[in-house]
């Protein structure tokens, strides 16, 4: 299989992989594939439910933080 070009395709493939492994370690907080693939899914269909769609703008205010991370992977899922 040709390595995935979809940074959510990526994290999809690697928790099919290795949903146990490790990927994001900030300060106190961590998150495996699964995890990540997982919280990612979710915040992406809450926010196409309330109506984000790919021709969208979001604006994102986060401080470095595993949540910046669940967020621009769902952002990047939903194409916005």
């Amino acid at each position: 299989m040709d390595a995935p070009e979809i940074i959510g395709d990526l994290v999809a493939h690697r928790a099919a992989h290795r949903s146990d492994h490790e990927i994001i370690r900030f300060a106190d907080a961590s998150l495996t594939y699964g995890e990540l693939h997982e919280r990612a899914n979710r915040l992406a269909d809450s926010l196409a439910r309330l109506g984000l769609t790919r021709e969208a703008t979001c604006a994102v205010q986060l401080p470095n933080s595993v949540e910046f991370i669940v967020t621009w992977i769902a952002l990047a899922r939903l194409g916005v």
